[in-house]
């Protein structure tokens, strides 16, 4: 570990306790060299919701009050734009990126040559217009404070479509207080999960126990939902040398090719399958790039000019190899 990285962790949990502190070295120790600013904040949070719940739920509470949207109508530019930010609840976020993706993709397909960005920004209008953020249910009165008309019309409430990948965990003191969230790489509270729950119109799937160590295999090409899901599960992200897009969005590779014709090749199965973003899944088909599954979750890639690095859950690491002596 360098002296500054060292210095980060120490500077981090400068307002822990002691057991809390010492929590936090015991798990980045192995991995400090490659922990980045936000795993590094995931870990202090964990830290005091486990030894200072108190002080936890009091910075949980001042964090849900601080979540606003704020429109700049008042900075408008020449051009006639205006800046929108805001902190908002994690589900909350997850719905309103997947409504942004599905009417950036309908503005695509109607004919748009704008950018993402531009069609994103087009589609937060057209969810305003079509009052498609609404979750209300409100009766028509003839005046303010009257009793609500008999032929009442009412706004229809949209049921809440955030998709969660939540995973729990029991130990021998019972259910852990943490819940690892798969699809955004992050930990909430057990409550905060119980709370989202029981928001009105929310559908809760409840999917059966996937053994992560579980030896799985097709015969086809196409690896099966199960497998698919085991695997973005296993690795997280893209596994190619310093990626980190979530594994949910990217192709699922044949480590070794898979078999064609009477060609001989990899088999479709849990040790010949590993997470590759679209871009590095092309690099990793079309060029000399190749890589090897260790064990579960860890890799070795060798590049087309000699070097040589190990993947795994925490990271990626060079690995000094001796270059031929023909070789400069």
């Amino acid at each position: 570990m360098q002296p500054w990285q060292a210095r980060r962790v120490a500077e981090a949990t400068l307002g822990l306790s002691f057991e809390a502190a010492a929590w936090v070295d015991r798990q980045l120790a192995p991995v400090a060299h490659k922990v980045g600013p936000a795993q590094l904040d995931r870990t202090i949070t964990e830290a005091l919701t486990r030894f200072d719940p108190d002080r936890a739920e009091a910075e949980a509470r001042a964090a849900r009050e601080s979540r606003y949207v704020t429109v700049e109508t008042r900075h408008v530019t020449t051009d006639g734009c205006v800046q929108v930010h805001g902190i908002l609840d994690l589900a909350d976020a997850l719905d309103l990126d997947d409504a942004l993706h599905a009417v950036a993709t309908t503005l695509a397909r109607l004919g748009s040559a704008d950018s993402l960005d531009v069609r994103r920004a087009k589609a937060l209008g057209e969810i305003a217009r079509n009052d498609l953020t609404l979750n209300l249910t409100l009766p028509v009165t003839d005046e303010v404070g009257a009793e609500p008309m008999a032929s009442a019309e009412k706004v229809p409430v949209p049921r809440r479509q955030v998709m969660l990948y939540a995973h729990l965990t029991v130990n021998s003191h019972g259910l852990d207080p943490f819940v690892r969230v798969d699809n955004t790489r992050s930990l909430i509270t057990l409550d905060q999960l119980r709370e989202w729950l029981t928001i009105q119109n929310t559908t809760m799937t409840v999917r059966p126990v996937l053994d992560l160590n579980e030896h799985l295999e097709t015969t086809g090409y196409q690896p099966t939902h199960r497998l698919r899901e085991q695997v973005a599960m296993v690795n997280g992200r893209c596994v190619f040398p310093h990626c980190t897009r979530p594994a949910r969005g990217c192709d699922t590779d044949h480590i070794t090719a898979h078999a064609t014709g009477h060609a001989a090749g990899g088999p479709t199965c849990s040790c010949n399958l590993a997470p590759l973003c679209r871009r590095h899944h092309r690099i990793k088909t079309h060029t000399a790039w190749t890589y090897d599954l260790l064990d579960t979750g860890r890799y070795v890639w060798r590049s087309p000019h000699g070097l040589t690095f190990h993947v795994d859950p925490d990271g990626t690491t060079s690995i000094e190899t001796t270059r031929h002596p023909s070789r400069p």
